[in-house]
């Protein structure tokens, strides 16, 4: 009966409601806002491609997301002065766009994925990963980088368990 209900409550992918994602930052981040609602723990980081006068915003959860890699890493490499070092790539006939260039030749992180609709991502937000929104761009970057735990030290609370490492220091056992 349990199960019946489960499946009944479920809807199905292509009757679920999907908001696509616009060309404007501003009205991407309004849908994002309206979406997640206020909540402290959401940072919306707005910037200036490196001197490019093209806008952008990082999206990510404080507490899941390392703000340290994000700042001296991400945020960094995206501020730097991009304008001469993307207009010796764009060749004549060859315009790959900021997006492209951004992620060919600035982003230094292993595995990225590009989103459509509002829905992915607020979800890849809520699980960890970092959305990069560039003005201009419908399509979303989302960055997957390693998720930051309060407490990765052995025998430390974490939520009201003692943790102890296994055999991989990304594997961990309640001790307690």
């Amino acid at each position: 009966m349990i199960k019946s209900r489960q499946t009944e409550n479920k809807i199905p992918e292509k009757d679920k409601p999907t908001s696509v994602l616009t060309s404007n930052l501003t009205s991407n981040l309004e849908l994002v806002r309206q979406m997640i609602g206020h909540n402290s723990d959401v940072n919306i980081r707005e910037f200036i491609i490196g001197r490019t006068n093209t806008r952008a915003a990082l999206i990510f959860i404080d507490g899941l997301a390392d703000k340290d890699l994000i700042d001296k890493h991400i945020m960094k490499s995206l501020m730097l002065d991009l304008s001469e070092a993307y207009k010796q790539e764009q060749t004549p006939g060859k315009d790959a766009g900021l997006k492209e260039f951004i992620k060919n030749h600035v982003l230094s992180v292993g595995v990225i994925q590009e989103v459509h609709t509002l829905q992915d991502l607020i979800s890849e937000v809520l699980t960890g990963a970092t959305a990069l929104i560039i003005d201009g761009s419908s399509e979303v970057i989302i960055l997957f980088l390693p998720l930051r735990f309060p407490s990765m030290e052995p025998g430390l609370p974490f939520g009201g368990f003692a943790l102890s490492p296994c055999f991989s220091p990304l594997c961990w056992v309640c001790t307690g």
